[in-house]
């Protein structure tokens, strides 16, 4: 993607903003929380066209481009229906956080550190959106976490060998979080779902990562 392209979508964004203003200042369509989510979300694409025109180069893109989504997301929540309202709030910008470091990993696998933050905001995320359904979710965080520590030796390969010191974290914190599960709550359909998940991510990693 050509600067030029990056321009055009910012100025079509602006003009289309701007539409929408006039016509929520006439009262023609109330937009509501969708009106201020939409330049959040707009200046969100600008970083993300900046990141897809130059991966490596525009690495740190990402960051501000995948909060800024998350904001846009947290602004629109309250148009939603209500029965998503309690799994969203807080969780928009909690994943986008995490989005963030998991796209500066995938684009620049080399900065491996980006896998800790991306996967504690993830997991915190997931937290926050069953915080209203469960009474303790405590155990979900950490659980997050011995997968967030786990991914680092599966998806990470330094001169050869694997960084096997992550999966010490990793087990203790698996340990505590199987231990912090509630007694009312089945253990066994939460542990095919870690398995699943670092199934399919280490699939999807081998398939994304450009061949030697």
């Amino acid at each position: 993607m050509k600067t030029n392209t990056i321009r055009l979508i910012f100025g079509v964004g602006l003009i289309l903003a701007g539409v929408l203003l006039f016509l929520q200042v006439l009262d023609v369509f109330d937009f509501g929380e969708i009106f201020w989510a939409i330049p959040f979300a707009l200046a969100a694409v600008g970083f993300l066209a900046a990141l897809a025109n130059n991966p490596r180069g525009n690495w740190w893109a990402a960051i501000p481009g995948a909060v800024l989504l998350g904001i846009a997301g947290e602004i629109a929540v309250p148009a939603l229906p209500a029965a998503v309202q309690p799994y969203l709030e807080g969780t928009c910008i909690l994943f986008s956080i995490g989005l963030a470091f998991w796209l500066v990993f995938i684009v620049t696998p080399h900065q491996w550190w980006a896998i800790i933050p991306a996967g504690t905001m993830t997991a915190l995320a997931l937290t926050n959106a069953l915080d209203s359904v469960l009474d303790d979710t405590g155990f979900i965080f950490l659980l997050g976490l011995a997968v967030t520590f786990a991914l680092i030796p599966l998806l990470t390969i330094s001169k050869g060998s694997r960084r096997h010191w992550a999966w010490f974290p990793a087990i203790a914190l698996l340990v505590v979080g199987l231990l912090s599960i509630p007694s009312k709550i089945e253990i066994m359909p939460y542990m095919w779902g870690i398995a699943l998940i670092l199934a399919g991510i280490y699939l999807a990693w081998n398939a994304l990562r450009p061949a030697k």
